[in-house]
């Protein structure tokens, strides 16, 4: 197990390298600026910006880039994606509405590069059109949000 954990630590060192405000691969900060989070939260300068941004809104003084594993911890897994979600200008893309031009928007937005745009879409489709929510609330396209079913 040491041995696998070596090739991954040495890959994301590799991959990570001098990306997102992490050192050279020498440095272990692929490594350790993993993604963590439920939208993981990656490299040594958004780690830096996720502390900043969680102090002036928690009060709560947590250096995650001195302490970075603690990004995996339930509450400040879902305060990182609350941060990348504010401060990626995100919630403008999604009062576009539950269309699939945009997702497509979120999706250039958080990971440009990936291949999982029609994938995300089926599941927008999915949690839109699948009733999840019925009787809960209620989405409206031509005003985007949540509301109350009642």
């Amino acid at each position: 197990m040491k041995a696998a954990e070596g090739v991954v630590n040495g890959g994301l060192n590799g991959a990570y390298a001098n990306r997102s405000g992490n050192g050279d691969a020498d440095s272990g900060d692929g490594w350790a600026y993993r993604g963590r989070g439920l939208f993981q939260l990656t490299g040594r300068a958004n780690y830096r910006a996720f502390s900043e941004w969680h102090e002036a809104n928690f009060g709560e003084g947590i250096d995650f880039e001195a302490e970075p594993g603690r990004a995996a911890e339930p509450v400040y897994a879902v305060r990182s994606a609350v941060f990348f979600w504010l401060s990626h200008d995100l919630p403008d893309l999604a009062d576009a509405g539950l269309t699939d031009g945009a997702t497509d928007s979120i999706t250039r937005r958080v990971n440009r590069y990936t291949d999982s745009y029609n994938a995300r879409k089926e599941i927008m489709r999915g949690l839109r059109d699948g009733g999840q929510f019925d009787g809960i609330c209620r989405f409206s396209v031509a005003r985007p949000r949540f509301e109350d079913a009642e």
